[in-house]
């Protein structure tokens, strides 16, 4: 039983000396009430006999189940570094100061893994070879000789290979070196990559990479001002000599009904506007489109397309049309774009297209902004053929396929976005295709989250994945994903499920709740695992951090495992080196494996 002494203060005590400016609580305004309240009763947990400090054996488990495993001695440094009284134990006021500092070192930590990567490592091996650190010098503007990049790693390199891992990196930004005596000018090398890197990390940051991009063509300014012309029948054999006999940059706005003939748009700065009240619906059943876009600048805005025939609803053939405020709906397929066009497409809806996709991309760009695609039937959006759209804040729901499908070389960028609840994978990713996916809420899926196929690669940054059926994240047929910064939890099977050749980096994720493992590494499989934080399922037994199968390769290292008791090692075998898994139970003989160098923490 723990002994409560009447002068321990409160929580609630801390928090008013912290509002009335208290040298030692000060840290404190860096944390809500509830937070504070919540690390109050962590220091409460680990202060065994309530005497309202934790020594150097209580710190010791209580940044073990933090997530970290402090080296013999570290735990009397971290108490020196924050003991303000020289008490030579912690208050909990000094335990929050401790844990701030915890807290940044792993964003300092982060960022520069974000300069490594994006300077000094681009081809994401996680090893920094001699002209990797070459190119990565002259893009800070310095031009290095050979004997000044080979000093430049062997002061750094603590394995003697010749290269640099991000640990060598980042403590060569600490000001460590290997007891090696380097030259001044080495020293100062290093100097200008602490002082200049992170600035040119920061022209290939997210934000930068996920910007929304300009359209090549003349501004709407430049065209002179057509004429209006209010169309008051809904004969839509009416409408097209209408649309034939206007001149450069009118207007059409045509009144509420239903157009029954297809329509075609070829003169250049045209507008055509459904009624403000009411609604006008081009609807035709025909082999051809509803309505096609022959011109390099037009408008289309507030109109209901639909075609039931083969046709598709909508097709762009060329140019830089504007779509607004469209409802498009193709029984064979939505929207088209191609040849090479770059729409402007806002606010549009993209719903129930029977036996084909919601929109269509094919060697073409586009701008998707705030549209709602639902309920199609061979996927939301399906980009090939080397294009490359830009999406942001647009949601893919119900699908009877996949949310969107990103192949045949095709990339671009999906963010902000939602995703939910469609029949098959949220994103496929397949045949080389290469897209950026940031900040977006994948869930509910019933299949992946992202499935990344067949040479299938892209950059996955600060999603949301929650409760997809099979895996959040499946990786197959020597796909090569770069997936960073995610958090991941719920769902059946395995978190992250990496087979049949996939490759990749999977760094700084955050895993909860998974049913079977949190990594899952198959056969002929060679990921880089690399400092996340995986938590197991509090209510279900037989659950794997990791879990390494017959003949996978790769590295797995520095990840925190929270939530395991050991499982029994006698008999297990060493798949890859600076990797470690326990178990709840005992689990499948291809899951069991010993290495070395990540933590564990039991709860």
């Amino acid at each position: 039983m723990s002994v409560h002494y009447a002068d321990q203060p409160t929580t609630e005590e801390h928090m008013q000396r912290a509002r009335a400016g208290n040298r030692r609580t000060s840290i404190f305004t860096r944390f809500t009430d509830a937070q504070t309240a919540k690390f109050h009763q962590i220091f409460q947990q680990f202060d065994a006999d309530g005497n309202g400090h934790i020594d150097e054996h209580e710190l010791h488990s209580i940044m073990l189940r933090l997530g970290r495993d402090l080296e013999e001695g570290e735990a009397k440094k971290l108490i020196e570094m924050v003991d303000t009284d020289g008490s030579g134990v912690i208050y909990f006021d000094e335990f929050m100061r401790m844990l701030e500092m915890q807290i940044d070192e792993q964003k300092k930590r982060i960022f520069n893994k974000d300069v490594f990567r994006s300077v000094f490592n681009k081809s994401g091996s996680g090893l920094m070879t001699r002209d990797e650190l070459r190119t990565g010098m002259l893009s800070l503007g310095f031009r290095m000789e050979d004997d000044e990049i080979d000093e430049m790693i062997a002061v750094a390199d603590r394995t003697g290979k010749g290269m640099l891992s991000f640990e060598d990196f980042n403590r060569m930004l600490r000001g460590a070196t290997q007891g090696r005596r380097a030259s001044m000018v080495v020293m100062e090398c290093w100097k200008k990559v602490f002082d200049e890197a992170p600035k040119v990390a920061e022209k290939y940051s997210m934000v930068n990479r996920c910007a929304k991009p300009m359209r090549d063509f003349r501004h709407s300014s430049h065209f002179q001002e057509g004429k209006t012309k209010t169309l008051t029948t809904d004969n839509s054999r009416a409408l097209q000599p209408a649309i034939d006999g206007s001149g450069q940059n009118d207007t059409i706005e045509v009144q509420a009904g239903v157009l029954t003939e297809p329509i075609v748009v070829n003169i250049e700065g045209m507008t055509l506007r459904g009624a403000t009240e009411g609604k006008t619906v081009i609807e035709v059943n025909s082999k051809y489109p509803a309505l096609t876009l022959r011109c390099k600048r037009c408008f289309i805005e507030n109109l209901e397309i639909i075609n039931h025939g083969a046709g598709p609803a909508v097709q762009v053939d060329q140019g830089f049309p504007d779509l607004t405020n469209l409802v498009i709906t193709g029984q064979n397929g939505g929207l088209l774009v191609k040849n090479r066009s770059h729409p402007l497409v806002k606010n549009c809806v993209f719903k129930d297209s029977g036996r084909a996709w919601g929109m269509l991309m094919r060697e073409s760009k586009a701008i998707i902004e705030g549209c709602t695609f639902t309920g199609n039937s061979d996927g939301g959006l399906v980009v090939e053929r080397s294009s490359s759209p830009w999406i942001c804040k647009s949601t893919f729901t119900k699908g009877k396929g996949c949310g969107c499908v990103f192949d045949e070389t095709a990339s671009g960028v999906i963010c902000e976005s939602l995703i939910a609840e469609n029949g098959c994978n949220g994103v496929l990713v397949t045949n080389g295709a290469n897209p950026i996916l940031w900040k977006n809420e994948i869930r509910d899926g019933e299949a992946a989250g992202i499935a990344v196929r067949e040479g299938g690669r892209g950059h996955y940054e600060e999603n949301l994945f929650c409760n997809n059926a099979s895996s959040e994240l499946e990786v197959l047929s020597k796909a090569n994903p770069l997936f960073r910064k995610n958090t991941l939890s719920g769902g059946e099977g395995s978190a992250i499920l990496i087979e049949d050749g996939g490759q990749g980096s999977y760094e700084v994720n955050t895993i909860n709740n998974y049913k079977l493992a949190g990594v899952s590494i198959g056969k002929d499989a060679s990921p880089q695992v690399v400092d996340n934080m995986i938590h197991s399922h509090a209510d279900i037994l037989g659950t794997c951090g990791v879990a390494v199968k017959e003949e996978a390769s790769g590295r797995v290292i520095d990840n925190t495992l929270i939530g395991w008791e050991p499982h029994r090692t006698g008999g297990s075998r060493q798949v890859c080196r600076d990797t470690i898994a326990y178990n709840h139970s005992p689990c499948p003989r291809e899951w069991q494996y010993t290495s070395v160098g990540s933590t564990l923490v039991r709860c």
